[in-house]
C-alpha cells in the first residue's frame, strides 16, 4: 500500500467510506466497463439511471458532451484511444459535481481539455486535488500549491506566492528540506 497511516478528512468526516457522490478519483489508470458505451459509463452511477428511458439518457449525454466541448462517440469503450478513455472519465467525475475531485497527472492534451471542466467544477463549489510532479501543470491547474515529500507537506503556498518566487517552490520540490531553510537568504 502507498499509505502507511493517518487519515483523510472531508469537512470534518472520515473520507473512508463516503459515498461517491461526495468524493471522485482520476488515477493514471482507467475504470470503465470495456463493454459498455460512453454513454452507459457516465451515468450507470447515477441513482436514476435505471429508472431514465433511453431517449432521456442521449438528450442528457448530447447536452453534457455540448457542456464539456467534448465529441467522443458514444460507442463501446474498448474502441476509444487511450486519451479518449481518460476524457470519458473527465466527464463522468464532471457530471457528478463532487465536493473533491483528486486527479493524478493526465497526459498534456487532456489537461488543457480538462482545466476547463475543473474551472467550472471550482467555480461551483468543488475543491479539485491536482497531483503532480510536472511544474507546469501546478501553475495551469493550482491556486495553492503544497509541496509533499514522504508524507509531509513540506509547504503550502498561493499561486501568486509560486510566481513571484519560484526558486524557494522549485528548491522544496528537487529536495530542499524544510520550510526554515526558505527563510534563509538564498
Amino acid at each position: 500500500a502507498l499509505y502507511k497511516s493517518g487519515t483523510f478528512k472531508l469537512n470534518g468526516k472520515d473520507a473512508i467510506g463516503l459515498r461517491k457522490k461526495e468524493i471522485q478519483y482520476i488515477t493514471m489508470d482507467t475504470y470503465l466497463f470495456p463493454g459498455f458505451t460512453v454513454m452507459d459509463n457516465i451515468y450507470m452511477a447515477s441513482p436514476e439511471y435505471g429508472f431514465m428511458t433511453r431517449k432521456i439518457i442521449q438528450k442528457r449525454f448530447d447536452s453534457l458532451m455540448k457542456e464539456a466541448d467534448c465529441y467522443i462517440p458514444n460507442v463501446r469503450v474498448e474502441n476509444l484511444t487511450a486519451e479518449q478513455k481518460k476524457m470519458v472519465e473527465v466527464i463522468r467525475c464532471y457530471e457528478e459535481h463532487p465536493q473533491l475531485l483528486i486527479v493524478h497527472e493526465l497526459a498534456y492534451r487532456n489537461l488543457m481539455w480538462a482545466n476547463t471542466l475543473f474551472t467550472k467544477l471550482k467555480n461551483s463549489g468543488t475543491t479539485v486535488l491536482y497531483l503532480t510532479s510536472k511544474w507546469e501543470d501546478m501553475l495551469k491547474i493550482g491556486d495553492k500549491v503544497s509541496v509533499l515529500r514522504s508524507g509531509k507537506n513540506l509547504g503550502t503556498f498561493s499561486k501568486e506566492e509560486v510566481l513571484s518566487t519560484p526558486q524557494k517552490t522549485y528548491y522544496l520540490m528537487l529536495g530542499g528540506q524544510t520550510m526554515a531553510s526558505l527563510l534563509e537568504p538564498m
